[in-house]
């Protein structure tokens, strides 16, 4: 029988986040946006523990230290897919193995990826999860898309 783990965090979002005012960019702007609007869902939802870096980054601490950490500790990591995060964070990710012991198939459960303004064949396939979220920039908050939000829900 497997051991049970405490998770300190009902979920962690990892988007293409800007590192400074300067550095932010059209699509780092989207992924800040879209996990705000997140964030709000996931709350409005009962998943009140929750982390992303532009609301609960700590000046000073090791990025990758902080993955780590949160990875381990959360219920469920979000990965929100845009074609910055592709070009700009990807590589990085995928590369940790806090990260990549999510994409193993054993704890795949764990992982969410979200799909913002992408389309599926743009998607790593080391992402191998059955069922993949997506939206549009310019349609996440209509009416329409209620059912890829209900999706999300049901993880």
């Amino acid at each position: 029988m497997a051991a049970k783990v405490d998770f300190t965090l009902d979920y962690n979002v990892i988007y293409n986040k800007a590192l400074s005012p300067k550095s932010r960019t059209d699509d780092s702007v989207l992924s800040l946006e879209f996990t705000k609007t997140l964030v709000a869902k996931l709350s409005g939802w009962g998943f009140k523990k929750g982390f992303y870096g532009d609301r609960d980054d700590i000046p000073g601490k090791n990025v990758f230290k902080v993955l780590i950490d949160n990875v381990k500790n959360s219920k469920k990591t979000i990965v929100i897919i845009t074609s910055g995060f592709l070009k700009n964070c990807w590589s990085v990710y995928s590369h940790q193995n806090a990260f990549k012991s999510l994409l193993d198939k054993n704890n795949s459960g764990r992982l969410i990826p979200i799909a913002l303004d992408v389309e599926e064949h743009d998607i790593p396939q080391e992402l191998n999860v059955q069922t993949k979220i997506f939206f549009s920039k310019d349609d996440y908050l209509s009416p329409e898309c209620d059912a890829e939000w209900n999706k999300l829900k049901m993880v």
